[in-house]
């Protein structure tokens, strides 16, 4: 998967989650590992596979932009 279907899923998220009737102003953070999603606040450190966007309505288009993404685990060393 790539950032633009891990941003697809938190938009499609945020989409189903905001109220029908705002036009500006409604965001969120939303994390993501592609399946699930969950609303964080903007200082959660995403664990690796994680992305973070700050989704938002802007003149009544649901938006998403990558906002900080998980570290990924790096390979032990050899000796």
């Amino acid at each position: 998967m790539n950032a633009l279907q891990f941003a697809q899923v938190a938009k499609d998220h945020f989409e189903a989650i905001a109220p029908k009737n705002i036009i500006n102003g409604y965001e969120k953070f939303v994390v993501t590992d592609g399946v699930n999603c969950l609303i964080v606040r903007s200082d959660y450190r995403p664990k690796a596979g994680e992305f973070v966007f700050h989704c938002s309505i802007k003149n009544g288009i649901p938006c998403a932009e990558l906002y900080r993404t998980g570290k990924a685990k790096e390979a032990p060393q050899a000796a």
